[in-house]
């Protein structure tokens, strides 16, 4: 659950931020000291509850909260304010409550009990990968779309490699197995990288790989895999193997092999 506060007076908008926290400990909670900023970052940005105080300087809370409906109908907004009169307004903005100075942590409970809209199932942005047939990635349900198709073979490389930083020569090698390794293959490998990271970044599973000068690996512990499952023993993973793995890659037979042979097949 993500939680915004606006209001442009620094001590309240501390001592709000302090009870909300204290309210809803698994929250996040994002202070903002005006409309402005917090319209801003609602622009590329999402939550599920604002507390909005009402009377701020350029843009005030009922302002505010019109824009922000124009964006996110399904926004919990819930003023905070020393004016009782502006309560009919916000009804007609169909906010969530409406709650008079000083706010006191049991306001903050009860309204977290009673939002007018459910809040929105978290997403998952966890990279999953399947390499038992054919290798495959995705977050969400959706498959990862690079920009390149050798990204994803990159992606695989590292990924059977466990956790093990692969060299910027490996890669090359294996990339492009036959070819003579130069300039050339260097400037389309840091193409294929950018390209990986940008990918993961803007589907918010960047945490799955490190980088270093030269080398990169995956972070085992910050996906699902198949193959990693294998390997730590999960009986339901091991029945699903079938004698196939990253099947459309000529360089990953002797994992292959290799599971074969731990499998008895």
């Amino acid at each position: 659950m993500r939680i915004l506060i606006a209001d442009d007076e620094s001590v309240i908008l501390d001592g709000l931020t302090r009870t909300v926290r204290r309210a809803a400990p698994d929250a996040e909670v994002l202070p903002f000291s005006g409309g402005q900023a917090l319209l801003d970052w609602y622009r590329d940005n999402r939550a599920d509850i604002a507390f909005l105080d009402i009377e701020m300087p350029r843009i005030d809370g009922l302002t505010l909260a019109r824009r922000l409906r124009e964006q996110d109908a399904q926004l919990n907004i819930i003023f905070t304010t020393s004016y009782p009169q502006y309560a009919r307004e916000s009804y007609d903005l169909r906010a969530s409550g409406y709650l008079l100075k000083p706010v006191s942590e049991s306001d903050i409970r009860r309204e977290l009990e009673n939002l007018r809209f459910a809040l929105r199932p978290k997403a998952d942005n966890r990279l999953k990968v399947t390499t038992f047939g054919s290798f495959r990635a995705s977050v969400n349900g959706e498959n990862l779309r690079f920009r390149y198709s050798k990204t994803m073979e990159l992606l695989a490389y590292i990924v059977d490699r466990n956790g093990s930083y692969v060299t910027n020569g490996e890669l090359q090698s294996v990339l492009w197995e036959g070819v003579s390794q130069g300039e050339k293959t260097a400037g389309y490998l840091r193409q294929l990288r950018k390209d990986l990271i940008d990918t993961l970044e803007a589907a918010g599973c960047r945490d799955a790989v490190d980088q270093r000068r030269g080398a990169i690996c995956i972070l085992p512990d910050r996906i699902d895999c198949d193959y990693y499952d294998w390997l730590k023993g999960d009986l339901a993973t091991q029945s699903r193997y079938q004698g196939e793995y990253m099947a459309q890659y000529s360089w990953a037979e002797n994992t292959n092999g290799w599971l074969s042979r731990m499998s008895g097949s």
